[in-house]
């Protein structure tokens, strides 16, 4: 076009259909979408949507190609996703690498012509839906009630793309934090952390599923997203979720690689069921992720609860330093999920960063300080139940 249009630059993305029943659907992805912030060249998103029978995959990203796929594909967390015996093959009868603008046309609009949607301006990494409506109703307004001039587009029309525009550079820096955070191992676990306990809660408010979902659907702008992630609540839930991944877990037992098989960290306990018992010899100790705990200490065979333990603690530490036996057992109050780390995991990230050594003795120092107090206690209730008895003649 000859009055200085030039055409939004667009980038290749990815959407094919896997089809596995309702039921199977059902079982391995619920009705949950699975995003994926997996440290793929290109990739800035992938997803896995249930759809009826049919798990539709969709990638967002830059120049997504046929070899891209097969390689995101093949990773052990898509797989983990999939029945054990689904073969992840793409039938390229039901795929499409459509493309979508990245960036903004130049000058969309001239007397008597505009421009809408895709040709003009679209949400980066988004479907132009929105943008059509918006820059539709925008220029229809301007025809309608201004003229079809090339002043009154520019100034009545071109505001309506040029705030999209300014959306999207706030979209870059979100999406340039997202690269970051695929690129940094113990920033991933957080966001998988924080997201998953979100989910497992009925209520509360789910932050980073929700930042989640809006980035990879457009379901708010860009600055509304960022200004999320900026809440003070966000940022010390994510901040205390990247802190426990200094503690690596370690498998136990079929039941947990079972959990772990579900994208979740640590052990799930049912209410009641013990988590250590008083008298077997310990090597580990474990941080609580979700739920609580409580302590119980066998004494002239009566079992006396001395503490409740929640989110975010840590118990059984001294197994790492003199491999005794436990002093206590512990059982979960409800359901509760559980971190176990060893003693080789641990000195490994000491070596790293010394300070937590002081923090984990700190920890136990309280806890014993707390223990003394309480044994102290019962001994003077138990007295003072002596003394008043009345004397037998």
């Amino acid at each position: 076009m000859d009055f200085g249009y030039h055409p939004p630059k667009t980038t290749k993305t990815f959407i094919c259909e896997f089809h596995l029943g309702h039921e199977e659907v059902q079982k391995y992805f619920g009705n949950s979408m699975h995003v994926f912030l997996l440290n793929i060249p290109r990739l800035e998103f992938a997803a896995i949507i249930p759809k009826g029978g049919y798990a539709t995959l969709v990638f967002l990203g830059k120049e997504i190609d046929k070899e891209l796929v097969e390689f995101f594909l093949n990773t052990s967390e898509v797989k983990r996703c999939f029945p054990p015996d689904y073969e992840l093959t793409i039938n390229y009868s039901c795929m499409c690498f459509r493309r979508i603008n990245i960036k903004s046309a130049c000058k969309p609009f001239s007397d008597r012509v505009v421009l809408i949607g895709d040709c003009a301006t679209t949400k980066l990494y988004k479907n132009g839906i929105d943008a059509a409506y918006s820059t539709a109703r925008a220029a229809a307004r301007t025809a309608i009630f201004e003229s079809i001039s090339h002043e009154d587009f520019r100034r009545h029309y071109w505001p309506t793309c040029r705030a999209i525009i300014k959306d999207n550079k706030i979209g870059v820096l979100v999406f340039t934090a997202t690269r970051v955070i695929k690129k940094i191992r113990l920033a991933r676990l957080g966001v998988l952390r924080m997201s998953s306990i979100e989910q497992q809660k009925k209520s509360g408010h789910q932050r980073m599923s929700m930042v989640l979902w809006d980035i990879f659907t457009g379901s708010s702008s860009y600055m509304d997203i960022f200004l999320r992630t900026l809440n003070p609540f966000f940022l010390v839930r994510f901040l205390r979720e990247i802190s426990i991944g200094f503690l690596p877990f370690k498998r136990n037992g079929n039941k947990e690689d079972k959990d772990m098989e579900t994208n979740t960290l640590g052990r799930l306990y049912k209410d009641g069921e013990a988590i250590v018992t008083q008298g077997e010899l310990g090597h580990c100790m474990y941080v609580i992720l979700s739920g609580k705990v409580e302590v119980i200490k066998l004494m002239n065979g009566k079992e006396i609860k001395i503490n409740e333990m929640s989110e975010g603690e840590c118990f059984g530490e001294m197994a790492l330093f003199d491999h005794n036996i436990r002093s206590a057992t512990v059982r979960s109050i409800g359901e509760s999920r559980v971190l176990t780390v060893d003693k080789k995991n641990l000195l490994f990230w000491i070596q790293k960063d010394p300070s937590m050594a002081f923090q984990i003795m700190q920890t136990a120092c309280d806890r014993i300080r707390k223990l003394t107090d309480e044994i102290s206690r019962m001994k003077s209730s138990a007295r003072g139940d002596l003394d008043s008895q009345p004397d037998k003649e």
